[in-house]
């Protein structure tokens, strides 16, 4: 489980490196102001994945109440499960990368390798920001099906 933990970690700051990389300065965002960009612009990013959980559990209730005297209980249920996706997430990422500046130790690596690395994390960066997009439409699909034959 350790060894997981330290790969997402390292998965996560490779990915934040790329943004840095590609979207802001060379600074790397090491003052105040851009510090707090890229972590709020990371975070966003990441909270998109959450979205596809809550579409789908906000379809299934939306289903179920009409058919139910139990409406409350799925709604405290929607509702529950909303919050605990986006906390679980907004956790991980504070956890494995902003808490006491690991990211700025792992630029430190990341400084120090070669132009195809740099290639590889940007490619991965591509890969998290679509993976998001597809996460964020196919939500609507999930609903939409969820409608159709639920």
């Amino acid at each position: 489980m350790k060894l997981l933990i330290q790969k997402l970690e390292y998965s996560l700051n490779v990915v934040l490196y790329a943004l840095c990389y590609v979207f802001f300065d060379d600074e790397f965002g090491l003052s105040g102001r851009a510090n707090a960009n890229l972590e709020k612009t990371f975070e966003r990013i990441s909270a998109t994945y959450s979205f596809f959980i809550i579409a789908t559990t906000m379809a299934i209730y939306d289903k179920l109440r009409h058919n139910s005297q139990w409406e409350k209980v799925y709604a405290g249920i929607t509702i529950a499960i909303a919050v605990i996706s986006v906390a679980l997430i907004f956790y991980t990422i504070n956890k494995l990368v902003f808490k006491n500046d690991k990211y700025l130790r792992y630029f430190k690596k990341f400084e120090k390798k070669d132009l195809s690395w740099h290639n590889k994390a940007i490619f991965a960066l591509a890969i998290y920001i679509i993976g998001a997009i597809v996460s964020f439409f196919g939500s609507f699909a999930t609903m939409l099906l969820i409608h159709k034959y639920l």
